[in-house]
Parts: structure tokens; sequence; C-alpha cells
């Protein structure tokens, strides 16, 4: 069971948002739905071949306090640390039995 102690990193959660250019194309950025603390656990790492060489990944388990804006949250959206900068890849995300926590699986290549 996850506390409030347990909650030492600070995440932003952002979704991809694509507006029109005006000429006919599209722009793509990221807009922060919300910054807010976490803790995060390293589950795993590996390593698969890809365009002939080695690729890093590694698997981690982010659990936050389930709030407001993030109901349609998913894989399209991405995990940024703003302590270490790194962006996860969200993979799934699985709320616990009362809804009030969410566990977050992301990957990020390394």
């Amino acid at each position: 069971m996850t506390q409030a102690g347990d909650l030492r990193h600070e995440i932003k959660l952002e979704q991809q948002v694509t507006t029109p250019d005006g000429a006919g194309g599209s722009t793509t950025t990221w807009q922060e739905v919300v910054t807010t603390p976490a803790r995060i656990r390293v589950l795993k790492g590996g390593e698969t071949v890809m365009a002939g060489r080695l690729q890093g990944t590694q698997t981690v388990v982010v659990t936050l306090r389930n709030q407001p804006g993030l109901g349609d949250a998913g894989s399209t959206w991405r995990l940024t640390s703003t302590r270490s900068g790194r962006v996860y890849d969200i993979k799934s995300i699985t709320p616990d039995e009362r809804g009030a926590w969410l566990d977050i699986l992301a990957e990020i290549g390394i």
C-alpha cells in the first residue's frame, strides 16, 4: 500500500496536442495536464535488437493519487520526471480497487 511519504518524486503527465499550422499541415506538441508527487519503482531492464544493434529499456511503475483530469489518460500520453528530466512512454494505467491511486506502467529507452 502506497502512503503519502512514499511520494518522493515529482512528475508531469502530458498529452499530445495537434494544432493546424494554417498551411494545410499540423504541429504536434505536448501539453502539461498535471504536475504531482509520485512514487517511481524500477521493475526491470532489458535489451532488444533493433536495426542491428542493442537497444536498452527500463520499465517502471509510477504510483500517484488519482485526480481530476486524468480520466482520459492513456498510452498516447507521456510522463516526465521533473527532477531528472527523463521522459517515459506510458504503456498502461491501472486504478486501485477504490479509485484513489493510479499505477502507471511506463518504459524509457536507455
